[in-house]
């Protein structure tokens, strides 16, 4: 999962909500998976911290990586002014923002509070809420 996911970057060096959604998929093609990002720099920061006697050089891949996808998430265009949190992104010419509901969900579409939990566990790891 390290190399996998790293590998199916977009130019910008997001992650894409699909790894082989053809163009023709408009809901899907090019549309940055927030959450899903988030998720996974925050299980690459807890994973590595397991590996570090182990594998160190593993482990500040897997950090770096984390940072990459931790970084995507907070740079998305949430509106924090009017606490409105994006659950993917699909930028370009027709930019598009989905909003995180905030407790209710469906499949793919994760509530702000689930996300909510996802952003103080990489807090706790990282630090990250002083970036904000």
């Amino acid at each position: 999962m390290v190399d996998y996911w790293w590998l199916k970057r977009d130019d910008d060096g997001l992650l894409l909500i699909e790894s082989r959604s053809p163009q023709q998929a408009e809901e899907f093609y090019r549309v940055k998976a927030l959450g899903q990002m988030l998720s996974l720099g925050a299980s690459l920061l807890e994973s590595a911290d397991l590996l570090e006697a182990e594998e160190p050089a593993l482990a500040s891949q897997m950090r770096r990586r984390a940072s990459t996808y931790i970084d995507g998430f907070l740079n998305a265009p949430h509106d924090l002014v009017k606490g409105v949190f994006a659950i993917s992104w699909k930028p370009g010419e027709t930019a598009s923002v989905s909003a995180m509901p905030i407790w209710g969900s469906r499949y793919g579409l994760w509530p702000a509070s689930y996300v909510a939990l996802t952003v103080l566990c990489a807090h706790q790891l990282t630090n990250i809420l002083s970036k904000v």
